[in-house]
């Protein structure tokens, strides 16, 4: 009898210390929960801090080169735990769909994945493996207020100064103002125009997208800085364009009478 007890006894303490070394198995389709120190791992960042629309506009190879010149600006825009992603090349809605965020700091928008790498409340810097994205917060999107900004009536008639910082950044033309005829059909016509920031007072480099019949083209630049104009000068084409309006955060320029640009960040 004693020996049928102590046996029990034995089979019931192995299963006890099977138990305690084999872990709870995750069911087929339930997603393992990580432990930090027996803590459950916490997202750096919230859904609610990416409310509200944004706009790619500076995108830099993970190769290690410099920012690299770009049409498909990604588009996002937040809403609770809802994001619609667009390609601004084709202004089409791209996908639709739920965001949330993996723990932790790996974005779910809509099916793509992007790691978040720095977030404020005016910049975020999105990882999609290849790229890193950096997004600025928007009140609208730039093709928003294309055709639709109506621009405040301004005395353009004659040149002004501007200070090279305010010229500085990436601009988009989303408006150009020319006479009947004064324009050739087959005229290139700027598109983009980026100014980088320089220590040479004067002059500095850029990129300038323009198109021609129809045809989108991409250059390095040279900007220098005159008077009352600026001189772009790339391997192709050399423009000189008189300068009315540089406050940071709209750039005119052109020729008055003939073809004006009016361009913003």
């Amino acid at each position: 009898m004693k020996h049928k007890i102590c046996l029990s006894l034995i089979c019931c303490m192995c299963a006890v210390c099977c138990l305690a070394q084999n872990p709870k198995v995750t069911r087929k389709g339930m997603t393992p929960i990580t432990q930090v120190n027996g803590a459950e791992r916490k997202a750096f960042y919230e859904i609610s801090q990416l409310a509200g629309k944004w706009q790619e506009v500076k995108r830099t190879p993970k190769n290690g080169k410099g920012p690299v010149e770009f049409t498909d600006t990604l588009l996002m825009s937040f809403d609770s735990n809802r994001v619609e992603i667009k390609d601004a090349t084709s202004m089409r809605m791209t996908m639709k769909g739920e965001v949330y965020i993996d723990p932790p700091y790996n974005l779910v928008a809509a099916g793509d994945e992007y790691i978040i790498r720095s977030l404020n409340k005016e910049v975020m810097l999105l990882d999609d493996g290849d790229n890193l994205k950096e997004m600025h917060k928007r009140e609208i999107f730039t093709y928003e207020t294309l055709g639709k900004l109506k621009i405040q009536q301004e005395i353009i008639n004659e040149p002004v100064h501007i200070e090279q910082k305010n010229a500085e950044g990436k601009w988009l033309v989303y408006r150009r103002q020319a006479m009947a005829g004064s324009v050739d059909t087959d005229a290139v016509v700027i598109k983009t125009l980026e100014i980088f920031a320089s220590n040479t007072i004067g002059s500095a480099p850029g990129q300038v997208s323009c198109y021609k019949s129809d045809v989108l083209e991409s250059f390095s630049c040279k900007v220098i800085f005159g008077d009352k104009d600026i001189l772009v000068i790339t391997d192709k084409y050399v423009w000189e364009f008189n300068t009315y309006k540089a406050d940071g955060k709209e750039f005119v320029f052109g020729e008055a009478g003939r073809l004006l640009y009016y361009a913003k960040k």
